[in-house]
């Protein structure tokens, strides 16, 4: 048997509300489990990214997340807070929950695929954008350590965290300005604000640390976004404010 508890979702997981909360949905059997985990898949897109849901499923080893994200389902290691998202399908989940040790090791290898297809991405950008903007905007400073603290393993605080940190964050409305969105699946993204749509400069994962701040979010390639509060970000010395 497994303990399911969903996260900003109905109980039957067909519909994704951002202020559902947490719904316990009690002990279910391995077939149950995966009619809930296929129904999770097949969540709207929009209502998803919106919402950021979860499932939070406990078996007799451990406890594990699990989210969608384009009609698949991830799930995630409760112990290694710097792991992506392992791939699985549905039928295969109650098995990989009894094991040992599910291998973790091909989500870190779906994370160098996907960080080498979005860097051949950003480099199209570069030559095509001011170069000089995209650097002054975005400076990567070179740290002189890597960040102290302790990475949040919990998964309840996990999800909690990634509730209220979830949304948009801008350093103002005009051109030029800077806008940090943080979304489902530790997803962050960094963009310019243009005439037009803001224009994408690069995207990542991160992770929740605490290191005497309130928050901070320590992201794969080594940056450091400081959560000031719910509604404020410091990222490189610049404070972005929350828009939605």
């Amino acid at each position: 048997m497994f303990h399911v508890t969903a996260v900003n979702l109905t109980p039957d997981l067909t519909s994704a509300q951002p202020d559902l909360g947490r719904c316990d949905l009690g002990p279910v059997d391995r077939v149950r489990l995966v009619a809930l985990l296929d129904a999770f898949c097949r969540l709207d897109p929009v209502q998803n990214h919106d919402a950021n849901p979860a499932l939070i499923v406990a078996s007799e080893r451990d406890q594990f997340l699990l989210r969608t994200y384009q009609g698949r389902l991830l799930l995630f290691d409760p112990r290694a807070s710097r792991s992506g998202g392992l791939p699985v399908d549905p039928a295969e989940v109650p098995s990989l929950l009894t094991q040992p040790r599910p291998e973790f090791s091909r989500a870190t290898r779906s994370r160098v695929s996907l960080r080498r297809l979005l860097a051949a991405g950003l480099l199209v950008v570069a030559l095509a954008a001011d170069a000089w903007i995209v650097v002054r905007a975005f400076r990567q400073e070179t740290l002189d350590a890597p960040p102290n603290g302790t990475p949040v393993t919990d998964v309840g605080e996990i999800v909690a965290f990634q509730e209220a940190a979830a949304g948009t964050y801008r350093t103002g409305p005009a051109a030029g300005d800077r806008m940090i969105r943080i979304g489902a699946d530790r997803r962050i993204e960094f963009f310019q604000l243009t005439g037009d749509e803001p224009r994408l400069i690069s995207s990542d994962t991160f992770d929740f640390v605490r290191d005497g701040r309130p928050l901070r979010l320590v992201t794969t390639a080594g940056g450091t976004v400081d959560v000031t509060n719910i509604d404020t970000l410091v990222y490189y010395r610049d404070t972005y404010r929350r828009t939605r």
